[in-house]
């Protein structure tokens, strides 16, 4: 008999954000005092307009993004994917595309513990009054 309870079968809750409070975040101006805000939000709202894991994101590589399209290995799966890139998700690219991030990233990422401290302070500065936890988001995927 299988035991939900025990620790190596935990049952997690999943959070989705709505189209509306995924806009409300894209449209959200970040005040000068949080500006170390900007960054998680950006690196947030690209995995959400292309559905990669945080871990896919931290290590996309410059080299890796093409005109209109990404070239990925999946470091769950290892699969190679190849993913459009909506005009949402190349405009954040091109925003740090001339920027030196350490190992030539594509995004300026940061430890994914404290990208949860900042993706919940950016979700509360919003005004959306659900748990924020990055991993949880990062399965939200919208096709714009």
């Amino acid at each position: 008999m299988l035991n939900l309870n025990s620790k190596k079968h935990k049952i997690k809750s999943i959070t989705f954000l709505t189209l509306e409070e995924l806009n409300q975040v894209k449209d959200s101006q970040i005040p000068k005092d949080k500006s170390h805000l900007e960054k998680i939000k950006d690196v947030f709202l690209f995995q959400c307009f292309i559905g990669l894991r945080f871990s896919d994101v931290e290590n996309l590589k410059k080299s890796d993004v093409k005109d209109n399209h990404i070239v990925i290995t999946v470091i769950k799966t290892t699969k190679t994917l190849i993913i459009d890139l909506n005009s949402h998700s190349k405009s954040i690219l091109d925003k740090y595309a001339n920027e030196d991030i350490n190992n030539n990233k594509a995004l300026p990422t940061i430890t994914n513990q404290k990208t949860n401290d900042y993706l919940k302070e950016l979700i509360e500065l919003v005004g959306i009054d659900e748990p924020s936890i990055f991993d949880v988001f990062s399965f939200i995927f919208y096709q714009f």
